[in-house]
C-alpha cells in the first residue's frame, strides 16, 4: 500500500475514534468537555488495548482501496473498449466468430509471459468461442522494443505467430540484432523487408498506442489479461482463465453488445496458420 494511502488511513481512523470520544461527551457519557490531550491519549490507550482494531480496519480500508481501483478499471475497459478489441494493428488469433476476447499485454523479456505462453495458445483449442488479441507491451528496456518491432514486422509478411513462437521460446539472455537474423532465416521471412517495417512509423505509433492504453487500463506489469470486463494480472493457470471465459460469456448472454463494424478482417496478419482465422 503507497504511504499516502496508509496516511488517509491512519487520519481516518484517528479521526473516527477522535468523533468517537466526542459523541460520547455530547451524550452525557463524560460529563465535562476533555482537553485534546486527554481525547488524545483515550484514543492511544483504546489502540494500545485493542490492537485487533488496527488490523481490521486495516483490511477493511485494503479492501475498500481495491474495490474501487477494480471499478476504475472495468470503467476503463467500457471506455476503451473499441482500442482493445478493434486496433487494426493489434494481431489476432481464433474464429471470427468468437464470443469471448482474450487481450494479452505482454513482453517477450518477462519470464512470466514465457510460462504463461503455452497455457495462453492452449485456449484456441479449449475454447473455440475464444479469439487471442495480442498487445505488444515491451516494458523491460531495449531488447524488448526491439523483439515487439520484430513481431509486428513479421506480421506484415504473415508471419507474426511463428515469430511470437520463436521469440516466446528463446531465453531470457541479451537479445541481438543477430537474434532476430536466425529466426528471420529460419522462418523464411525477407529481412530486408522485416528490417524496414521494424522501423516505419506505423509500427511506432502501434506501440504507442499499446502503452497509452495500459497507462489508462492501470496496467504496469506483464503478463496482464483482459478478459469480458476484468483486468488480470500474472501468470494465470488454466482453471483462472476457464472461470474468466465462463464469466464473460455470462456476461454476453446477459446483455446485448452494441454494434460495432469489424475491422478485424484487415488485421496483421496470422491468417492462414493452422488452427487461426
Amino acid at each position: 500500500m503507497q504511504k499516502s494511502s496508509i496516511r488517509k488511513w491512519c487520519f481516518g481512523i484517528t479521526g473516527s475514534l477522535v468523533l468517537l470520544s466526542s459523541s460520547l461527551v455530547r451524550a452525557g457519557e463524560i460529563d465535562k468537555v476533555l482537553p485534546t490531550e486527554a481525547i488524545e491519549q483515550i484514543v492511544h490507550d483504546y489502540l494500545l488495548h485493542h490492537p485487533e482494531v488496527i488490523s481490521k480496519s486495516l483490511d477493511t480500508f485494503r479492501a475498500q482501496q481495491q474495490a474501487a481501483q477494480q471499478q476504475l478499471r472495468k470503467d476503463a475497459v467500457v471506455a476503451r473498449r473499441t482500442e482493445l478489441l478493434e486496433d487494426p494493428t493489434s494481431p489476432v488469433a481464433g474464429a471470427e466468430t468468437a464470443s469471448v476476447e482474450v487481450v494479452e499485454f505482454f513482453d517477450y523479456r518477462c519470464g512470466y509471459c514465457k510460462r504463461v505462453h503455452a497455457t495462453v495458445l492452449n485456449l484456441l483449442a479449449q475454447y473455440p468461442n475464444v479469439r487471442l488479441i495480442f498487445k505488444e507491451f515491451p516494458i523491460l528496456g531495449p531488447d524488448s522494443d526491439l523483439a515487439a518491432k520484430a513481431a509486428l514486422a513479421a506480421a506484415k509478411q504473415g508471419g507474426y505467430l511463428p515469430m511470437h513462437e520463436a521469440l516466446m521460446g528463446l531465453s531470457t539472455a541479451p537479445l541481438t540484432t543477430a537474434t532476430i537474423e536466425v529466426l528471420v532465416a529460419k522462418l523464411g521471412l525477407d529481412l530486408a523487408l522485416l528490417n524496414a517495417e521494424m522501423e516505419s512509423p506505423e509500427i511506432a505509433q502501434s506501440l504507442r498506442r499499446n502503452h497509452d492504453l495500459a497507462a489508462a487500463l492501470s496496467i504496469q506489469s506483464t503478463p496482464t489479461f483482459v478478459i469480458g470486463g476484468d483486468v488480470l494480472p500474472g501468470a494465470l493457470d488454466a482453471a483462472t482463465f476457464a472461470n474468466a471465459i465462463a464469466k464473460a460469456e455470462a456476461m454476453q448472454k446477459a446483455e446485448v453488445p452494441p454494434p460495432t463494424t469489424d475491422t478485424r478482417l484487415t488485421r496483421w496478419d496470422i491468417k492462414g496458420q493452422t488452427g487461426l482465422r
